[in-house]
């Protein structure tokens, strides 16, 4: 039987009408596990419609990997500089991805030796921009003014550091008092060039109006010691809300304010909760996840559909730990990093194994007697081949609206066209047949 958590007090026929809500939503999702291992990141490429998703490994060597249908399958992608060295754990924290420029990427890494790299290919090559930082959550952030300035919480040092150029110099703004020196977050407040919202060790919540120059502690510090606000998440549509996950925090795990971030309040929902993602499109659509479920009561996933006053069990039980959660609006699919691996989840109807729609208009065409192919894309692009093993077997600048590729020394088989834009991302199967 799933679990409803709601406010308050509820008469039996309540009870049982939420129990059957809850219950039609978990079976409106259909989730599938494409990826093992730990991993505690994942995030869709904006503007992707679905298509493009990012994530890395916890506990291997590699680098990012990089699905371009939608995270049903995945591509270990790693140029001549990798930002992971080879000790066996990548500590990658966080990925951010540029809304506004496709190879654009930004990596948060818990190991102060790797610190914060930035790729300008997609993921393929890394540039350290930021030296012997410690990243141990979600504290790269672009303000939502529409200035494209992004600033970066540095733990330990809990320094404050500011780009303007999306993230290729950065340089120190301002000491964070957060009471804590682990940050865990950052988030920034709708329409504001100032107003930060940072969640540290011990469940403290610190508020800054001044953008980081002085600081205001608006949530204490638990009385067990060991706490984390591993999330904070702001109303898109209305900048003075906001709500906040709590990982072992007294008997509290989700908290909300209606005031930016003064004054806080208590919401009823089971312990431990850790991921946080707000429906951008419906801001009263939330989705969360817990941290460590399998050795508390209920299930992992929850569902809010009234901007997070009350929550839905939607299950998902054998999952350990929910890291992350990212959801993309256009395709209604859902991304979640586990402990037991990635899953992608459907919320409608479509087939589990659906092609998302590109944002890239390109094709490949092939002539079998002159044994060439023939690429269509947008000017500016690149195209690169891709063997059904994930093995890279060239890449194409484009010049031309269409160009040809000698493939006459490819043995026949499947092969994969992956086109890559400053304005999207394309992904075309061929055939080659000799």
């Amino acid at each position: 039987m799933r679990q409803v958590i709601r406010c308050g007090s509820l008469n039996f026929v309540l009870f049982v009408l939420f129990l059957a809500l809850a219950q039609n939503v978990e079976a409106q999702i259909k989730w599938t596990r494409t990826l093992g291992g730990q991993n505690k990141v994942v995030n869709f490429r904006p503007g992707s419609q679905g298509t493009v998703v990012y994530t890395a490994p916890h506990d291997s060597i590699g680098s990012i990997n990089i699905s371009w249908n939608g995270g049903y399958s995945w591509l270990s992608v790693a140029g001549e500089v990798n930002p992971i060295e080879p000790n066996g754990r990548n500590f990658t924290r966080q990925l951010w991805l540029d809304p506004n420029d496709s190879n654009n990427v930004l990596l948060g890494s818990s190991d102060q030796r790797i610190g914060v790299y930035q790729s300008k290919d997609a993921g393929r090559n890394w540039t350290q921009v930021i030296p012997d930082a410690t990243i141990l959550g979600e504290s790269i952030f672009e303000l939502q003014d529409g200035s494209g300035v992004l600033y970066c919480g540095v733990s330990g040092e809990t320094t404050l550091f500011k780009s303007i150029d999306r993230g290729t110099t950065w340089t120190p703004e301002a000491t964070i008092e957060a009471g804590s020196p682990n940050i865990c977050v950052i988030a920034g407040k709708p329409g504001s060039s100032t107003d930060f919202l940072v969640g540290s060790g011990g469940g403290i919540i610190s508020l800054t109006k001044d953008a980081g120059k002085t600081w205001k502690q608006v949530h204490p510090a638990s009385e067990l010691g060991l706490s984390d606000v591993p999330m904070i998440a702001f109303n898109p549509k209305d900048p003075n809300e906001a709500i906040a996950t709590l990982y072992f925090y007294n008997d509290t795990s989700v908290v909300k304010t209606n005031d930016g971030g003064e004054t806080w309040r208590r919401i009823e929902a089971p312990s431990n909760q850790w991921a946080l993602k707000i429906d951008a499109s419906d801001p009263d659509i939330i989705y969360m996840g817990r941290f460590s479920a399998l050795d508390t009561i209920g299930g992992t996933l929850f569902r809010s559909s009234d901007g997070g006053e009350s929550w839905d069990d939607l299950g998902m039980d054998s999952i350990t730990d929910i890291w992350q959660i990212d959801y993309d609006t256009s395709s209604g699919r859902l991304a979640m990093a586990t402990s037991n691996g990635i899953f992608i989840g459907e919320t409608k109807e479509a087939s589990a194994h659906r092609q998302a729609g590109s944002s890239l208009a390109a094709s490949v065409t092939v002539n079998f007697t002159a044994k060439q192919l023939y690429l269509h894309s947008e000017i500016g692009a690149s195209v690169e081949i891709i063997d059904l093993n994930g093995r890279k077997l060239t890449t194409r600048e484009i010049v031309e609206e269409r160009s040809t590729l000698d493939v006459a020394a490819w043995p026949q088989g499947v092969y994969f066209a992956h086109f890559r834009h400053k304005n999207g991302y394309a992904l075309r199967r061929f055939t080659l047949l000799r």
